[in-house]
């Protein structure tokens, strides 16, 4: 028995296929990006590969992440320009730090100043660094091509991954910073000690000296003594 499907059934099969085969796709496209940052180490390492997967696998022209060490601000962007700021400038990014909240912002693609003309639209993101209820940063894409409904399942999926990551490398920064500040404070207490020691041993050989001396004057006094006692 012969199956009949309409024209309207066989186009819903089809977007349905179409839509798997796309998710599917930025499934393998979030994996394939996890696996290369997992591949790294160090905070400074993360971090610039981070960038690198971003633009590289998701677009854009630029990407900048600002995280957080102890309660300071710093930001790094794809020119790994890597700087201690004070205060966020970006009003987009300062609304994510307030709210801990995906932002998306569509503007025309021509400001972007991109030589093409395939787009209409651009659009710039700023994904919160969430591990669980811990925030931890921010990171910025501008002017990208693509909005985040094209793969609005699977990125944060990447995102939490990248802030656990980036997470752990903080707490392993915080560490060495910390025990290095330790040595640093312990090599100078040594040095202060070693002063202290070395002008010790100073003033004892000075004592010495004069104890020497007295010594001395006091056997020239006992002997001009005796001879005045003899004359």
């Amino acid at each position: 028995m012969d199956i009949i499907i309409s024209e309207n059934e066989l186009s819903a099969i089809k977007e349905r296929a179409d839509k798997l085969a796309k998710q599917k796709a930025y499934l393998q496209l979030i994996i394939n990006m996890m696996q290369k940052l997992g591949m790294v180490s160090g905070l400074e390492n993360t971090i610039e590969t981070l960038l690198k997967i971003i633009i590289e696998n998701i677009g854009g022209t630029n990407s900048t992440i600002y995280y957080l060490i102890e309660n300071e601000i710093y930001t790094t962007n794809c020119q790994n320009e890597n700087k201690l700021i004070e205060n966020i400038t970006d009003q987009l990014v300062k609304k994510v730090f307030k709210k801990h909240e995906f932002i998306e912002i569509e503007h025309e693609f021509k400001d972007t100043l991109l030589q093409t003309s395939e787009f209409t639209k651009a659009f710039t993101w700023i994904f919160p660094l969430n591990v669980g209820t811990k925030f931890i940063g921010a990171i910025k894409i501008d002017n990208l091509y693509i909005t985040t409904q094209e793969f609005k399942e699977e990125l944060p999926t990447f995102f939490n991954y990248a802030a656990a990551v980036l997470k752990n490398d903080i707490l392993r920064f915080i560490n060495l910073r910390n025990i290095n500040d330790n040595f640093i404070k312990e090599q100078n207490l040594n040095y202060k000690l070693t002063e202290k020691n070395n002008e010790y041993l100073a003033s004892n050989d000075e004592l010495i000296q004069r104890n020497n001396e007295y010594y001395a004057l006091n056997e020239e006094y006992t002997a001009i003594n005796k001879t005045l006692i003899k004359t």
